[in-house]
C-alpha cells in the first residue's frame, strides 16, 4: 500500500470490523462532478443531503435522499442555478418544507432566487429578487421568527455593498438594509448567520484575512453590538446559539513557535454572552506535525457543541499532507469532551483530501457527518464525492474507541494511538513482498526478525480474513497461496507493540 498509509498504520491496535450500523462511505452521483455534502437533515425515514456540485461543466443545485445506511434512494438535480458557494449552507428546513437560496448561472435582472421544496425535493414555489440592483448574489439564509433573512452582495447597491433582506412567512420582502464595506461596521454577513434566542440575528465575516467580525443586529438591521476578533490568515468564522442563551463562536488563536501549516493558527472556540462579552475560550491547539481547521458547528440535543472540519497530517514524500476528517464535542461551558480524526484511505487519487462540513444527530444518539471525499489533488474540485460517516454518540466507528484516530481501509477499521508516536514510523523498505503478481507462493522479507507474538494476515477485497500465520522471530519466510482464488489481496503484518505493515498483492489464476 502507499507509504503514506503505512506511516499511519504503525499506530493501529488490532484490526476490527465496523459495527453494522456504523460506516464510512462516499456517494458518487453519475451525472455530476465536484460533489460535496454541505448540509444534512434527519427526515425520520432517512437522510436529506444538500450537495454542491457541477453538472455538464456548470454549477448545479442537488438534493440527495439516502436511508440510514447511506444507500441513495433518489437525487434531484436543478441545472442552471448554483449555491452561493459550493460549501455554503444554502438550504434550511422549516416544518415539512425546505427553502434554498440560489444564484442564477446566467446574467439576469434578478439573480437572487429562493425556492421552496417538499420532502421529495420537488419545487413548490420560487421567488426572485434583485431588480434594479446590479451585481447582486446571495450569501447566507436563515429563518427569522416566522419569516426569513437573507444576506447578499450588491456590488452596485444604492447605499452599500452588503444587502440584508427581511421577509415574512410568505417570502414577502418587508425590509432592506445596506451596509458599506467600510468602518464602522464593514461588510457584516458573509460566513455565517444564526437567529438568537432573544429574537435577533448574529452574522459573521472577516476583514481581509486578519480580523473576524461577530455582529448582532435586530429585526430592523440595526447593529446592537460588534465584536472584532484578532487572528491571522483565516477566513472562517462560525457561530452557534447555545441553550443557555450564550453564543459559541469559532476563531483562530496563534500557537507561537509553530510555523504554518502545522499549527500557526489553531481553532479557538469562544463563549460570548448575549451582549457580546467574552465568557470563556478554548484553544484547540495542534502540535508540530498536525494542524486543524474548523468548518462548522452544530448543537447536540443535550446542548453540547459538535464541531467538525479537517486535520492536516504531515507525512513523508511523495505526499506532503494528509487531510482527514476532524470532529469534537464540547460542553456549553467550553470543556472539551472528546475529539476524533476519521480517515478513509480508499480514495483512488494521488492525494488524500477529506473533511466534514455538517452533521445531524439521530434519534438513538448516533451522529451522521457529511462532507468532502477527494479522489485527487486538493486544488481540484472535479474529482470528489459526498462523504457520509455514521458514528456512535462518542464519534466512534467502533465501540468504546479510546484514541482519536480511526482509519477506514479495505480490510476494516484500525484504531490509531496518539499521533506523538510518529517517530516510530518504519519505512516501507523495511517490508518487502515478492513476486507480485504471484501464482504459487509469496516471499516476505523484514529488516530484522519480528518479536514474539507477531502475526501476519491475508484479507480479501471484502475485508474478510482468509489466512493467518504466527510470524514470531521470523525475518523472512515463504507463504504458499495455492488455495487463494485469483484476485486482489492485502498482506498485513503486526507486532504486539502496534507496529504494522501492509501491502497489496495480486494472485493470478
Amino acid at each position: 500500500m502507499r507509504c503514506s498509509i503505512l506511516l499511519l498504520l504503525l499506530f493501529f491496535s488490532p484490526f476490527f470490523k465496523l459495527a453494522a450500523q456504523y460506516y464510512s462511505l462516499n456517494i458518487d452521483l453519475p451525472e455530476t462532478n465536484g460533489d460535496l455534502g454541505a448540509s444534512i437533515w434527519d427526515m425520520g425515514d432517512g437522510l436529506m443531503i444538500q450537495n454542491g456540485a457541477i453538472c455538464d461543466g456548470m454549477d448545479c443545485f442537488i438534493v440527495v435522499k439516502t436511508d440510514y445506511s447511506g444507500n441513495v434512494q433518489w437525487h434531484k438535480i436543478t441545472e442552471g442555478y448554483k449555491c452561493p458557494r459550493s460549501d455554503a449552507d444554502a438550504m434550511i428546513q422549516k416544518g415539512e418544507h425546505f427553502y434554498a437560496v440560489l444564484k442564477d448561472n446566467e446574467i439576469v435582472e434578478e439573480r437572487v432566487k429562493v425556492v421552496k421544496l417538499d420532502a421529495q425535493g420537488e419545487w413548490l414555489d420560487e421567488w426572485d429578487f434583485g431588480a434594479g440592483i446590479e451585481g447582486e448574489r446571495p450569501l447566507l439564509m436563515s429563518q427569522f421568527g416566522d419569516g426569513f433573512f437573507l444576506s447578499n452582495v450588491a456590488y452596485d447597491g444604492p447605499d452599500g455593498l452588503n444587502w440584508l433582506q427581511y421577509f415574512d412567512s410568505n417570502m414577502i420582502n418587508i425590509h432592506n438594509v445596506f451596509f458599506p464595506d467600510e468602518a464602522p461596521y464593514w461588510f457584516i454577513g458573509v460566513n455565517d448567520v444564526i437567529e438568537t434566542s432573544d429574537s435577533n440575528l448574529v452574522v459573521t465575516n472577516t476583514v481581509g484575512l486578519d480580523d473576524g467580525l461577530v455582529t448582532k443586529i435586530n429585526g430592523q438591521g440595526e447593529v446592537l453590538w460588534q465584536n472584532r476578533l484578532k487572528g491571522h490568515y483565516v477566513s472562517q468564522l462560525e457561530v452557534l446559539q447555545l441553550d443557555n442563551g450564550n453564543i459559541a463562536a469559532s476563531w483562530y488563536g496563534r500557537d507561537t513557535g509553530i510555523i504554518w501549516p502545522f499549527g500557526d493558527d489553531s481553532p479557538k472556540i469562544l463563549g460570548l454572552s448575549p451582549q457580546g462579552d467574552s465568557l470563556w475560550s478554548n484553544l484547540l491547539a495542534s502540535d508540530g506535525s498536525f494542524s486543524n481547521y474548523l468548518l462548522s458547528m452544530v448543537k447536540a440535543r443535550n446542548g453540547d457543541i459538535i464541531g467538525m472540519g479537517q486535520y492536516f497530517i504531515q507525512i513523508e514524500e511523495p505526499w506532503d499532507l494528509i487531510h482527514t476528517g476532524w470532529i469534537f464535542r464540547m460542553s456549553q461551558e467550553g470543556e472539551l469532551l472528546w475529539q476524533r480524526l476519521i480517515f478513509d484511505e480508499r480514495a483512488q487519487g494521488t492525494l488524500y483530501y477529506q473533511y466534514f462540513k455538517h452533521a445531524v444527530e439521530l434519534e438513538n444518539g448516533d451522529w451522521v457527518f457529511t462532507g468532502f471525499f477527494g479522489d485527487s489533488s486538493p486544488t481540484s474540485n472535479l474529482e470528489s464525492k459526498i462523504w457520509l460517516v455514521r458514528t456512535d454518540a462518542n464519534g466512534c466507528l467502533l465501540p468504546d474507541c479510546d484514541h482519536n484516530i480511526q482509519l477506514v481501509s479495505d480490510t476494516g477499521v484500525y484504531i490509531l494511538t496518539d499521533a506523538a508516536f510518529v517517530e516510530k514510523i518504519v519505512p516501507e523498505s523495511d517490508f518487502q513482498l515478492f513476486p507480485n503478481p504471484v501464482r504459487e507462493e509469496i516471499h516476505l522479507q523484514f529488516a530484522q526478525p519480528l518479536p514474539d507474538n507477531s502475526q501476519a494476515f491475508i484479507f480479501n477485497q471484502l475485508g474478510q480474513l482468509v489466512e493467518q500465520k504466527d510470524v514470531s522471530q521470523q525475518q523472512s519466510f515463504i507463504w504458499p497461496i495455492e488455495g487463494l482464488q485469483g484476485g486482489l489481496y492485502f498482506m498485513v503484518a503486526q507486532t504486539p507493540d502496534g507496529r504494522g505493515w501492509k501491502k497489496r498483492f495480486l494472485v493470478m489464476d
